[in-house]
């Protein structure tokens, strides 16, 4: 009954309300904000029931069909695409997603194609770990996108910073940045939708030492987040910045940075802000030889976490690992050898959990680089093989201009010939008369 009731009103919202009434013989634009709303397959959440899905698209393609309105209803075939790529992880749906661009015929076809070439490329991406075919895929919408303006195409920023993220997580922060960079909003006005891009565009330059670049976006980053009043932006843009002191080894920056971090996440009950602050203000302390904060600082997490996730919580918060090298190097400078070694102990526990996970992620990303390598062989090969067939052909058609430019002259020489043939017969003729009437 819940399922029936829901489906309703939906149906209902589009006779009754003036906004969903906007999606028929409306452009891709609105469509897809509207679309996006209501269904929300390309993040998580959404109508998560098939039953109340099916119903509701059904409802909504009905109204498109007697509105004539051929461009809404291959947008909801789209999205049902979306929904089963969401749903249904029995196969690949390769077959699915070419008839469903072979389906396409309105003047919406271009973005249409598209977005079910993005959509498709995440989910083989990260579903399916078939990265470099999703490579391939992202790059393909990206080529298709590039040159319309974000009104045209909403999608496109989302777009380029997912481009961007993939080449981050492949450890190619030149190309991550060019991506970034790319979806970064050319009015320099900065949206909700930005922040990721500007936070993302920022980490790629301190991966590459370039610090006082990766602060210029940081501090950008923590401007609009003020503006905002967004709680999680201020804090992780100022654990950034913290961050990026630290690499530059200016520690009475950084401190500055950790301490206000760790103010404000206990003033917000940001546990995860606590912990990160607390642990690298014990490490500066311990470079400063302020043994006393370090030891303070260093416990400070360990609490946190015991206290939210017990005795296993070791396995939850690896990033609090360092604070156990803190105080096992304390103890050790107290001729505390049991509790040093104790410390130690716990700490190289932890440290060989994240290797685990580190090597884990090695190993995914160099599959990632060596799939994307093959990606690449192969469409220079196809380069190749285009090029070569394009110059075949070139030389082909040359071979058959010149053939006929020939042929015409060979013909063209015949038909002079034949007339001089005549002309002479002609005047012989004419002579032959002139001969025979004397």
């Amino acid at each position: 009954m819940a399922r029936l009731f829901f489906a309703f009103f939906i149906v209902a919202c589009f006779q009754s309300f003036g906004q969903p009434q906007a999606i028929f013989n409306a452009d891709f634009a609105t469509r897809e904000i509207i679309i996006d709303t209501l269904f929300d397959t390309q993040d998580p959440g959404g109508i998560k029931d098939p039953i109340v899905f099916d119903k509701t698209i059904s409802a909504i393609v009905t109204k498109a069909k007697e509105k004539d309105d051929n461009g809404l209803e291959e947008h909801l075939w789209l999205e049902q695409f979306r929904y089963k790529l969401k749903t249904d992880k029995k196969q690949v749906p390769y077959k699915e997603y070419e008839d469903l661009q072979a389906s396409f015929h309105s003047k919406d076809k271009q973005y249409l194609n598209i977005a079910a070439t993005q959509s498709f490329a995440d989910y083989l991406y990260q579903e399916r770990n078939q990265y470099g075919i999703a490579l391939g895929l992202y790059l393909d919408a990206y080529y298709a996108c590039d040159k319309l303006t974000e009104l045209e195409f909403p999608l496109k920023n989302r777009y380029l910073y997912t481009l961007g993220l993939v080449y981050y997580q492949f450890d190619d922060y030149k190309n991550a940045i060019y991506y970034f960079k790319k979806a970064y909003p050319s009015n320099g006005i900065i949206k909700d939708e930005h922040t990721g891009t500007i936070n993302a565009l920022a980490l790629s330059y301190l991966e590459i030492a370039a610090y006082d670049t990766a602060l210029h976006y940081f501090e950008q980053l923590y401007n609009y987040a003020q503006k905002a009043q967004s709680k999680n932006w201020i804090l992780i843009s100022r654990l950034n910045i913290g961050q990026t002191y630290l690499k530059q080894k200016n520690y009475p920056a950084a401190r500055k940075e950790m301490e206000f971090c760790r103010q404000y996440a206990t003033a917000n009950n940001q546990k995860f802000g606590i912990s990160e602050s607390a642990v690298e203000l014990s490490k500066i302390a311990l470079i400063q030889h302020d043994y006393a904060n370090a030891a303070l600082y260093a416990s400070e997490p360990l609490t946190l976490w015991r206290n939210m996730f017990g005795a296993s919580w070791h396995y939850k918060r690896l990033e609090a690992r360092q604070a156990y090298e803190v105080l096992s190097k304390l103890a050790l400078m107290k001729s505390d050898y049991k509790t040093a070694y104790l410390y130690k102990d716990t700490f190289l526990m932890m440290q060989d959990s994240f290797d685990k996970q580190y090597n884990a992620v090695q190993l995914a990303n160099a599959e990632k680089k060596s799939l994307i390598d093959k990606y690449n062989e192969e469409k220079n090969e196809l380069t190749y093989k285009q090029k070569r067939e394009v110059l075949v052909r070139n030389g082909l058609l040359v071979f058959i201009l010149l053939g006929a430019i020939i042929a015409v002259m060979y013909v063209n020489n015949q038909k002079l010939k034949q007339k001089q043939l005549l002309s002479e017969k002609l005047k012989a003729e004419d002579k032959l008369t002139d001969f025979t009437n004397v």
